[in-house]
């Protein structure tokens, strides 16, 4: 008697919960996930037939499900008091660590990217992860690839510059996989120095004392207050023109950004294809191409002052030719500047060929 009334009353919870789900108001975004949520499907013969309707409909139950984030917030609770090591493939640091698992089963990406990379007249630069460089804020038995080991293996261009000793935990965000800012000036001024040049001095400015980057959004913590984003001031100094895919504007950063949950994208207005940089006080001919990803957006501003144009390329989402861009703007500077969690799995690059 005792097993039907509890199948009874889980019935009836599943069923009032889905009804409280349709009559739910739907969520455009999710501001700890920091992405959008299905929404409800469009009935079409078509494709309930083929069975895509029943997938986004799946879909929808996940992303509208009645208190999302508090069951979210409640599973990775879960799993800090049964002692796991981490939850969503981010581990539990201390001092309010939150740090990407990185684990590198497949290196063919890596090893056909360095392959590509090396034919390349170029400098490179590999920023290693949160957790090749934050061990110390990590439970000793979590287990990581080593990245050195990485670098060591596949890195033969003569022209790659380390800054492997140069970053230290500290320089890495809390609750984001990216450097921050003083990670970010450790990046340039090795640059710089590379090409003889002198490296600028610059103030810190702070931004806002809530940012929550991307670690935060997948660890399920969502009661983790903010930490501190900063950039220099200085930057906003600069005499510039700046094209973000072909919308022209006259600065390096969206303030507007600083009011969503996507604060990281106030530098360089987030994730372009192609950003093309003129610095409208230099005429020295000297230009530069940048390859990057995103650790590359804090980095950029702080070159932009040695050279006449810097062209920024992502190829993740750039769909020309480099090659036309190098000609077109004559570039005699290329730097390849990528984190390293993207760079052992970015197949982008092989279009470089």
């Amino acid at each position: 008697m005792n097993k039907k009334v509890n199948v009874v009353v889980f019935l009836l919870i599943i069923y009032l919960i889905s009804i409280f789900n349709l009559f739910n108001k739907n969520i455009d975004f999710s501001m700890n996930e920091n992405r959008y949520l299905q929404k409800f499907p469009e009935f079409k013969i078509d494709e309930f037939l083929s069975g895509k309707f029943s997938d986004k409909f799946e879909l929808w139950i996940q992303d509208q499900f009645i208190f999302r984030d508090k069951f979210i917030m409640a599973k990775a609770l879960s799993s800090i008091y049964t002692f796991k090591l981490e939850n969503n493939n981010v581990y539990f640091g201390s001092d309010d660590f939150l740090v990407n698992k990185f684990i590198l089963n497949d290196e063919s990406t890596l090893k056909n990217n360095m392959e590509i990379l090396n034919k390349i007249k170029h400098k490179i630069i590999l920023i290693p992860s949160s957790s090749e460089k934050n061990k110390d804020k990590i439970n000793k038995f979590s287990f990581n690839t080593n990245q050195l080991e990485l670098i060591n293996k596949y890195v033969s261009n003569d022209n790659y510059i380390s800054v492997y000793d140069e970053l230290l935990g500290e320089d890495y965000f809390k609750m984001d996989h990216h450097i921050n800012i003083d990670g970010a000036y450790k990046v340039y001024k090795k640059y710089v120095e590379s090409l003889s040049y002198v490296p600028n001095e610059y103030t810190k400015e702070k931004l806002s004392d809530d940012f929550k980057g991307t670690t935060y959004s997948k660890s399920g913590l969502f009661y983790y207050g903010g930490e501190a984003l900063y950039t220099f001031k200085e930057l906003n100094d600069l005499n510039i023109r700046v094209s973000y895919d072909s919308e022209i504007k006259d600065s390096l950063f969206n303030e507007d950004k600083l009011l969503t949950k996507d604060k990281y994208a106030y530098f360089l207005d987030g994730n372009h294809g192609l950003v093309e940089i003129d610095n409208l006080d230099l005429d020295s001919q000297n230009n530069l191409l940048v390859l990057n990803d995103s650790f590359g957006h804090m980095v950029v501003p702080m070159l932009v002052s040695h050279f006449d144009k810097i062209v920024v390329v992502d190829m993740r989402y750039f769909k020309g030719s480099v090659l036309k861009l190098v000609e077109e703007n004559k570039v005699n500077n290329v730097l390849v500047l990528y984190g390293m969690e993207n760079f052992v799995s970015d197949k982008s690059l092989r279009f470089l060929k």
